[in-house]
């Protein structure tokens, strides 16, 4: 078959493991494939290659990107998402041993809606934080952290809203925003389950902003505590050092 630049993007995904369902059926439509399977291995020899001899092995791959089919040979032009991709590998390479790399999707579950059901409750109707709250519970980060963040800074007494926009904020990859939002509702905050909430989700962001001495120095805090994370705390203290 003839390999093109979809192909080549659906390897590199691949080789990232980050395969959406289409492209699982998709992958598994072409993995038998002769031209498709040799595209594969010299991709995958491509980054082994950069972890194995670093710089040298990526400026001889640049030169020139050949797949051989067995009948022919076909010349490809690196794509340039592979070879962002293959730049970040690099760096990668050269910090590997330095910085932790954490997978921290097993400690960053959202926190459950509480405000919505509360103010039902209390006012026996439906309240405006229902509404206010849709976002976050489809999971929609990057509207939820808008909603919640610009509700709070138009009604700053409402605290409880912070939380929820802080870990909106984080789940969107607004790291340095989800630092401020926990900072400011640990200091207004004398509620205990919001402050423990801010408080771990303050590490989770401290460390993906590479702050880690930060995130150990309140870990080693934490794990002192009857903290509800204090379990994960030291795991993931653990993985820090």
């Amino acid at each position: 078959m003839e390999i093109t630049e979809k192909e080549l993007d659906l390897i590199d995904r691949y080789l990232s493991d980050a395969l959406s369902d289409s492209d699982k059926i998709y992958f598994a439509e072409l993995e038998n494939d002769l031209d498709f399977k040799s595209a594969l291995k010299q991709r995958k020899d491509l980054v082994e290659g950069i972890h194995a001899q670093g710089r040298e092995i990526l400026k001889a791959e640049f030169k020139s990107w050949v797949i051989d089919s067995g009948k022919r040979k076909k010349y490809f032009t690196i794509s340039w998402s592979f070879a962002a991709a293959v730049a970040a590998l690099l760096i990668g390479f050269f910090y590997f041993n330095s910085s932790p790399h954490l997978d921290l999707s097993k400690y960053d579950s959202p926190f459950v809606d509480i405000i919505s059901e509360q103010k039902r409750t209390i006012q026996n109707d439906q309240s405006p934080y229902a509404e206010l709250m849709k976002a976050y519970n489809a999971k929609d980060w990057g509207l939820a952290a808008n909603e919640l963040t610009n509700f709070y800074r138009e009604n700053p007494d409402e605290i409880h809203v912070l939380m929820y926009a802080g870990i909106a904020s984080y789940h969107n990859e607004m790291y340095e925003e989800s630092i401020v939002l926990f900072k400011e509702l640990n200091n207004k905050s004398k509620d205990s389950t919001s402050n423990e909430v801010a408080e771990w989700f303050l590490i989770l962001s401290y460390i993906q902003e590479d702050q880690f001495e930060m995130a150990k120095d309140l870990l080693r805090d934490l794990s002192k505590t009857n903290h509800y994370k204090k379990d994960q705390a030291l795991q993931l203290l653990k993985e820090l050092n």
